[in-house]
């Protein structure tokens, strides 16, 4: 069978990506460890009780406690299972990513495909081989990515808005409480709704009440998180400076240089 024979089955293009990987991130994976904050997680899996994880992750992120109540007791402390885990995750928000870009643009798979494998490669990460450490964030990063192929769906395939929905709230609002990385990309809801909703015969009245109505769901679970992490978590938080939101502070105290200092963070990260 050819290759460009094998393009056309729904399965080759997951497949495909998760054989880059393999070969992008686990040429050594049989002869990997823990490395760097994998440790931490180490020890506290030794110590055999639950517990340990909340008080751990009371000073700054508490609620992500569960990615390692779910996932420290089945793979326990070793590497080759952590390696393969957050690599199968990282695995699945590709393919969620792409399964967005295909529902904004079902005439452009093929540009999607290569959207979803230039994600899957990203240079700018270079810490992969963290994987006990940075199983939480690509846990977060798939809940979140999940969030915005259901909400693509939800609109696409309306007689199963009744299950998407929620399911798309409820994934959101967890990855956000899980760790606040990606809370920003929250943002992007509105724009991609757009793109959705927007018809040649709407006028612009109709579209923005549709998306108002689209959006107003996951609007509600960024205010919760906003309650959350501004009000609750800083009186449960035997520090909560250790993870104070600086930027948001800076912001309202100095706004002109908080903005300029952001930039130059950007223009690093970017070059």
């Amino acid at each position: 069978m050819k290759l460009s024979e094998l393009y056309r089955y729904t399965w080759f293009y997951p497949f495909a990506v998760l054989v880059i990987m393999l070969c992008a991130y686990a040429i050594q994976v049989f002869s990997m460890g823990f490395y760097w904050d994998d440790w931490q997680a180490v020890y506290l899996t030794n110590l055999g009780d639950p517990s340990v994880w909340w008080n751990y992750f009371l000073y700054d992120r508490p609620i992500s406690a569960w990615t390692y109540l779910l996932t420290a007791p089945v793979l326990g402390n070793v590497p080759l299972r952590w390696q393969l885990f957050t690599l199968v995750v990282r695995w699945a928000g590709v393919l969620c990513f792409y399964g967005v870009l295909v529902g904004l643009w079902p005439q452009r798979v093929r540009s999607a495909r290569w959207a979803g494998l230039f994600l899957a490669v990203y240079p700018g990460f270079t810490q992969q081989w963290v994987s006990n450490a940075y199983s939480q964030h690509f846990l977060t990063y798939l809940l979140f990515t999940f969030s915005m192929w259901l909400m693509v769906l939800c609109v696409r395939r309306r007689e199963c808005r009744g299950v998407l929905m929620p399911l798309s709230v409820l994934s959101a609002l967890l990855s956000m409480l899980t760790m606040e990385y990606f809370v920003t990309l929250e943002l992007l809801r509105p724009l991609v709704l757009w793109f959705l909703l927007r018809t040649d015969g709407d006028n612009l009245r109709t579209t923005l009440k549709r998306l108002a109505l689209y959006w107003l769901p996951y609007l509600l679970a960024l205010a919760f998180f906003g309650v959350y992490r501004f009000s609750i978590y800083p009186s449960i938080s035997p520090n909560p400076e250790s993870n104070a939101p600086s930027l948001l502070l800076g912001l309202a105290s100095a706004p002109l240089d908080s903005i300029l200092r952001l930039f130059e963070i950007a223009l690093q990260d970017f070059i």
